[in-house]
């Protein structure tokens, strides 16, 4: 995390992202995961199926699986 060669746009979300990867998470999932959640959505739409297993509630392929 602390190299000139890379530039990291948010390294908490980063850090976190790689710790999950190590134990066995997919990187870009947890991180696409990590900045919703730190710009606080409430539900993260996606057709990914294997996103919305891994993270069921929050990730959804439908607006009427969200509480407006």
């Amino acid at each position: 995390m602390a190299t000139s060669t890379f530039t990291w746009p948010d390294a908490p979300v980063i850090r976190n992202a790689a710790k999950g990867y190590k134990a066995g998470g997919d990187f870009a999932d947890l991180v696409i995961v990590g900045q919703a959640r730190k710009w606080q959505a409430r539900k993260l739409f996606s057709f990914d199926k294997t996103l919305q297993k891994n993270f069921p509630g929050y990730v959804v392929e439908k607006l009427s699986q969200v509480n407006l």
